[in-house]
């Protein structure tokens, strides 16, 4: 069995860091990316897994994971879902900062299901990652950054093809990306 990382990513990061010669601590925007991506500790429940860096910033991470890549972590919540007759694992605290990034980490896993079976690739497991910061004095979103790991026998090639599909199509990040008016509306 193959399993593909595409981990946009913190060893990807880490190599353009070093090769820079920019200290791993650091903020970077890559250029093109439109994300700052940082390694710095977590806190949260990926340090209580034993994580000790984040993806992006050490705050607002969410994971969600089902097939082969479900979580096993006692920590995860559960939740029946339309691809897998197993459900899906989240693990994520409950603030608004990280339901924002669950919603679009829970629309890539739903989509690599969706795209996977429009383009015949059989995906044994999906896990996806999310994780994003906020400026503390406007709290405008910093981004978000997401990895997908993907379990299946297919080609690299193929599923490379398919994250990008799903890059493409993916409906929330799409809607995150396009921003909304988010009001209070007097009660009825």
């Amino acid at each position: 069995m193959r399993e593909l990382s595409v981990l946009y990513s913190r060893e990807l990061f880490r190599l353009i860091m070093i090769s820079a010669k920019i200290p791993l601590g650091g903020i970077v925007r890559i250029l093109g990316a439109g994300v700052n991506w940082s390694l710095v500790d977590c806190g949260g429940w990926a340090a209580a897994r034993g994580r000790k860096k984040c993806l992006m910033d050490n705050r607002f991470e969410v994971a969600v994971g089902a097939g082969t890549l479900m979580s096993d972590s006692a920590a995860a919540a559960r939740f029946p879902h339309r691809w897998t007759p197993e459900g899906v694992t989240v693990e994520a605290d409950f603030t608004g900062g990280h339901l924002l990034h669950l919603a679009a980490a829970g629309c890539v896993l739903n989509d690599v299901y969706r795209e996977a079976a429009r383009l015949g690739i059989d995906v044994k497991g999906v896990r996806v990652t999310a994780a994003g910061g906020f400026n503390t004095a406007t709290w405008q979103s910093t981004g978000i950054g997401y990895s997908v790991e993907v379990s299946s026998d297919a080609p690299a090639d193929d599923l490379a093809h398919l994250l990008e599909v799903v890059d493409e199509v993916a409906e929330i990040p799409h809607a995150i990306r396009a921003g909304a008016l988010v009001r209070r509306v007097p009660e009825p």
